[in-house]
């Protein structure tokens, strides 16, 4: 009967000690969110500036046919030296007229430009400027005939194959197709030089 009697207290005294453990527990808890939650956060803000211009594609100007100065936009004038496939190029800021002469053609009697230019072989065996490497664009911007094979002194004629260090001194021949501005192309895979200057008969 005694231990009947002594039952709820003992219940009574572990409510006790379970509400104040609780009570505990909540406290705790509550005061170390608050502190998570006052505690300052730092925070770190990246600025990324993207600056516009590191390349910009210059607009070709109106070229006169001599031009001392070289290009700042990628082209070049008459009278320039270059390095292309192998090759050192100097190109004359002369312009020389003849005709075709070619019964047979339908390019009889046109009429032709031609400009001195110098070629060095800077390759370790025998070289030449190629013919499929070389495109003359006229005024309105399209591919102009070839006429290098009328005459047999054009550095594109396909006889002028040098040695090791030969420098040829030869011609490139034009056909005239009105005044304005012409381009010479030199262009291969991983190269391509533009010679730009004006024509005016």
């Amino acid at each position: 009967m005694t231990w009947f009697r002594k039952r709820p207290v003992a219940l009574t005294i572990s409510a006790i000690i379970v509400i104040i453990a609780f009570i505990i527990m909540t406290v705790r808890d509550e005061g170390i969110n608050n502190a998570s939650v006052t505690q300052p956060v730092e925070v770190i803000e990246y600025t990324i500036t993207v600056t516009e211009g590191a390349y910009t594609e210059a607009t070709p100007a109106t070229r006169e046919a001599v031009d001392p100065l070289p290009r700042t936009d990628g082209y070049l004038p008459l009278g320039s030296t270059f390095d292309f496939d192998n090759l050192r190029i100097t190109l004359g800021n002369t312009i020389g007229w003849t005709d075709v002469d070619a019964s047979w053609s339908d390019l009889n009697r046109e009429t032709v430009f031609y400009i001195p230019i110098t070629v060095t072989n800077n390759y370790s065996s025998s070289h030449r400027l190629q013919g499929w490497l070389v495109t003359m664009f006229g005024p309105d911007g399209l591919r102009l005939d070839e006429v290098d094979w009328y005459f047999d002194n054009d550095v594109l004629n396909g006889r002028n194959d040098m040695r090791p260090g030969a420098t040829l001194h030869s011609y490139l021949h034009i056909l005239y197709d009105g005044d304005g501005e012409y381009v010479i192309e030199f262009s291969d895979w991983d190269e391509t030089v533009e010679i730009i200057f004006q024509v005016r008969r």
